[in-house]
């Protein structure tokens, strides 16, 4: 479980690194789907 949240921590920042407008719009709706 720990580590499950970890990765998707990592995956969302970098979601967000590289598109930061989507990460406001989405707060990791989408990347967890």
């Amino acid at each position: 479980m720990a580590n499950n949240y970890l990765q998707r921590r990592i995956i969302k920042m970098r979601y967000c690194s590289t598109h930061t407008h989507a990460c406001y719009r989405y707060p990791g709706s989408t990347i967890s789907r």
